[in-house]
């Protein structure tokens, strides 16, 4: 087991990375929110895509933030982000846009500790995901 406390940032920004992908794409059972393709778990088309850029931490592990996408969308995205917004305001509405937005421009810094919090966090939901699928 790798001390979470011992390895640089970077690479524990990663593995939170991996998990809050896996997570996202388990919450949206591997369905693109913006073209409505299915996928699975396995396949390697489906992503974790972000309403607004992960450079932004404030928002980077925030679920509502992220939806599954698949590679096509997710890469579309990069330069025409309406698509995601449309739906992003269909499901949540106009005042959660809002709110979204306003909260990724806030300038955030984690503690190592915060960090850890979200890799254990993220990776206990996926435990759940794979008790649920052996039941």
């Amino acid at each position: 087991m790798t001390d979470l406390n011992k390895i640089p940032l970077s690479k524990l920004k990663k593995k939170i990375d991996t998990e809050f992908s896996l997570y996202i794409r388990r919450r949206d059972n591997f369905i693109c929110c913006t073209c409505g393709r299915p996928g699975s778990e396995k396949d390697g088309i489906m992503q974790c895509g972000h309403l607004f850029s992960r450079v932004a931490l404030s928002t980077r592990w925030l679920p509502l933030n992220a939806a599954c996408q698949c590679k096509g969308c997710n890469m579309r995205h990069e330069y025409d982000w309406e698509p995601m917004r449309r739906w992003f305001i269909r499901t949540y509405g106009e005042d959660m846009y809002e709110t979204l937005y306003r909260s990724h421009k806030i300038v955030r810094k984690f503690t190592r500790q915060e960090l850890i919090n979200f890799y254990e966090h993220y990776k206990s939901e996926n435990k759940k995901y794979e008790s649920r699928v052996l039941v």
